[in-house]
C-alpha cells in the first residue's frame, strides 16, 4: 500500500516540476551563475554546488522574510538590494504520505537551499524551493518566495502564473489572482494558456462570465488564428 501511495506521489509532483522546468525553457532562460564575478563583500562557506539536475526536484515551495545576502562561494548576488527570503523557515512534508517519501522530501528541499546559497542568482532552484512550500500547504511560505521572483526577474511571466494560481486556486484571493494572471498576458501576450486561465478565474472562481468573455476576446485579438481560444469563448455562448 505505502509502495502504491508512494508510486502515485511521485508522479504527480513528477508531472508538476515537468511544467515548470519546460516552462523555464520556453522562456529561453540562461543559466544564471555561468558568469557571475566572485565577490570580496560575500561571506564564504566550503559548500560546493552539487549536480543534481532540475528535473529530479519535484513539489514545494519557499517563504520569507530575512533581509541580507546569502553566504556563498564565489559568486555574488547580483540583485543584493532585493530581500532574499528566509531559508531557515522550517518545512513540513504533505501529510497522508510514506514517511520514506516525506524524508526524501525533507533531503531534497535541503538540497534546493543549498543551491540557492551557493547560487543566489539561480532561479530554477527558487522555483523549484517554492513549489516544494506549496505542494506542502505552506502558501505563505509559497507566496514569499514567488513575490521575491518576481522582484528579481520581473520580465519572466514564471513566477507571476504561479501566484496567480496559488491565489486563485488555493488562497482564494481573486482580486490578487487576477492582477498576477494579468501581468502574465502583458510579459506573454501570445501564451495562450495565460487568457485560459484568467478566464477560468472570472468565470469559476467569481461567477464573472462577461470579464471572462473580455478575456477570451482579448487573447483572440493577439492570437487571431488560435483555435483553443476561440472555442473556449463558444463555449461560454458568445
Amino acid at each position: 500500500m505505502e509502495q502504491t501511495t508512494r508510486t502515485r506521489y511521485a508522479v504527480a509532483l513528477g508531472l508538476l516540476v515537468a511544467v515548470v522546468v519546460i516552462g523555464v525553457f520556453f522562456v529561453n532562460k540562461e543559466s544564471k551563475h555561468a558568469s557571475i564575478a566572485p565577490s570580496s563583500t560575500v561571506a564564504s562557506t566550503t559548500q560546493q554546488a552539487t549536480t543534481t539536475s532540475a528535473a529530479s526536484f519535484t513539489g514545494g515551495a519557499v517563504s520569507s522574510t530575512k533581509t541580507g545576502s546569502v553566504a556563498v562561494t564565489g559568486v555574488a548576488n547580483d540583485a543584493p538590494s532585493i530581500p532574499l527570503p528566509d531559508l531557515t523557515r522550517p518545512y513540513t512534508p504533505p501529510a497522508g504520505v510514506p514517511q520514506s517519501v516525506q524524508a526524501e522530501d525533507k533531503a531534497a528541499v535541503a538540497t534546493a537551499i543549498q543551491q540557492v546559497k551557493i547560487d543566489p542568482n539561480h532561479e530554477t532552484y527558487w522555483l523549484q524551493l517554492g513549489m516544494y512550500r506549496q505542494n506542502a500547504g505552506d502558501y505563505v511560505g509559497a507566496e514569499q518566495v514567488y513575490v521575491y521572483l518576481t522582484k528579481r526577474w520581473p520580465k519572466d511571466p514564471i513566477a507571476f502564473a504561479n501566484l496567480a494560481n496559488l491565489y486563485g486556486n488555493y488562497v482564494h484571493d481573486y482580486s490578487k489572482a487576477v492582477s498576477y494572471a494579468n501581468q502574465v498576458i502583458a510579459l506573454s501576450p501570445h501564451d495562450i494558456s495565460a487568457y485560459i486561465n484568467l478566464s477560468t478565474i472570472y468565470r469559476a472562481n467569481m461567477q464573472d462570465v462577461a470579464d471572462a468573455k473580455k478575456t477570451l476576446e482579448q487573447g483572440i485579438a493577439a492570437n487571431p488564428s488560435n483555435t483553443d481560444l476561440k472555442s473556449a469563448l463558444a463555449a461560454l455562448g458568445q
